[in-house]
């Protein structure tokens, strides 16, 4: 039975490797000097002042109430979050609401936003960020919104610091792409001088299947044949072999999941914002919002990765058991998932090892991507569309296609979903700030 399957896999494996234009992967090519083409230009809807609350901290799960709270575009997710925190200054004295730009070859509109909400006193500070990956940006606006909030509704602040950075990959937002200008995945570039020259073997071997250098093209042949190239990799290989490849790497500039040659302005612009703000403080947790990875529906919760492997960070170790509580941390060594290289929950150990650092990531599951079906398609969707931004696609069709699984992978547009963000993630930021400010 097994040899049937891996037999009909090869055969379809050659018959799909035969296509116009295509050709074997190819060494690395520069960067492209001028701006790229944007992956996708959503028009903006009109902006909608969303209400929440009515006598009570816990969001309205009706339609409308949901929907306005996932926002399909980065100007106007913006414009929600400078009014939300214009009104939150005017409530808190010593608040302070600020912006940098993100410099760009051709849009000169994109800014990363924040807002620091003072609690005289304390030595804790609360991070909360969203939009590494762009296309994910809305779903962190969301939390975002909610909090701040929650803030004003109950006119009371926690006995912590509080400070909350809005879309970190603007460009990214504003064009729905998980990548920055420069197809560099900003969750790879929190990286040291030693991650930078670093190879990965895995990403190595794979690189034919991650970065096809013909036009993209969503036809079924096509993308049974990705399947089945795939599978037959992970027969070959083993599942941790594939997870590995997407941990990051630093060696194909228009490759997935490219951590960059250097640091980018948008990390270098984060780090000095955290650096200013957590000068003070003893105690850090951090909450970044993603989306795409894990049980559809369901919000996982990842640690950092050096906090498994250096014993001399006990302290940080027992402050998360307190913060997380009863939630399970998923880590590297489950069987499902895998660590990265170069993230900001690594950079933030890292930089405040005299500090209690609490870093975690809120995933939103959207795709089953934990079982090999899902991981398959969720690999695909990021595949596809890094191959048609570099090489163009056969049709508008495929183009629009593309967009569409792209949105359905990291901004589901389904009120199931974003229900069910909203429940898990409100319900998970009341529990763990409670144990942070017990801490």
């Amino acid at each position: 039975m097994h040899f049937k399957i891996i037999c009909t896999a090869i055969l379809i494996f050659f018959c799909t490797s035969i296509q116009v234009n295509a050709a074997p992967a190819s060494a690395p090519k520069a960067a492209p000097k001028t701006a790229p083409t944007p992956r996708v230009m959503v028009p903006p809807p009109p902006i909608v002042d969303p209400i929440l609350y009515q006598n009570t901290i816990t969001p309205l799960l009706t339609a409308d109430d949901i929907t306005v709270q996932f926002p399909s575009d980065y100007i106007s997710a913006r414009e929600r979050f400078r009014k939300k925190a214009a009104q939150v200054k005017s409530k808190f004295p010593g608040t302070e609401v600020g912006l940098y730009k993100v410099p760009s070859v051709f849009d000169r509109d994109l800014t990363t936003d924040h807002i620091f909400i003072p609690r005289f006193g304390s030595k804790k500070l609360l991070l909360i960020t969203s939009g590494m990956h762009g296309a994910e940006a809305y779903t962190g606006h969301a939390l975002q919104m909610w909090y701040l909030e929650k803030l004003l509704h109950t006119g009371k602040l926690p006995n912590f610091n509080i400070l909350i950075v809005h879309t970190i990959n603007p460009y990214g937002a504003k064009y729905f792409q998980r990548t920055n200008e420069n197809n560099v995945d900003l969750n790879r570039n929190f990286a040291s001088a030693k991650d930078f020259k670093s190879t990965n073997a895995e990403y190595d071997k794979l690189r034919p299947l991650l970065e096809p250098d013909y036009k993209a093209s969503g036809y079924l042949l096509t993308t049974l044949g990705f399947y089945a190239k795939a599978a037959w990799s992970n027969l070959r290989l083993g599942k941790k072999f594939i997870l590995g490849s997407l941990r990051g790497q630093y060696q194909y500039p228009t490759g997935i999941f490219y951590g960059g040659d250097q640091l980018q302005s948008e990390t270098k612009s984060l780090q000095k914002l955290i650096r200013y703000y957590a000068a003070s403080a003893a105690d850090i947790y951090h909450v970044d919002v993603h989306t795409g990875f894990g049980e559809k529906n369901k919000l996982h919760f990842f640690g950092s990765d050096d906090l498994e492997n250096d014993p001399s960070v006990a302290k940080n170790e027992a402050a998360l058991k307190k913060v997380i509580g009863s939630y399970k941390v998923d880590t590297a060594s489950d069987k499902d998932f895998y660590a990265t290289t170069g993230d900001i929950g690594d950079w933030l150990w890292r930089e405040f090892r005299n500090k209690r650092v609490v870093p975690m990531t809120f995933e939103f599951g959207t795709m089953d991507s934990q079982t090999m079906l899902g991981g398959l398609n969720s690999l695909r969707i990021t595949v596809l569309e890094n191959q048609g931004h570099h090489h163009g696609f056969l049709s508008n069709e495929d183009h629009m296609k593309s967009f569409k699984d792209l949105e359905k992978l990291f901004n589901p547009q389904s009120l199931e979903w974003q229900s069910a963000v909203l429940k898990s993630g409100t319900e998970a930021l009341n529990t763990t700030l409670k144990n942070f400010e017990a801490l």
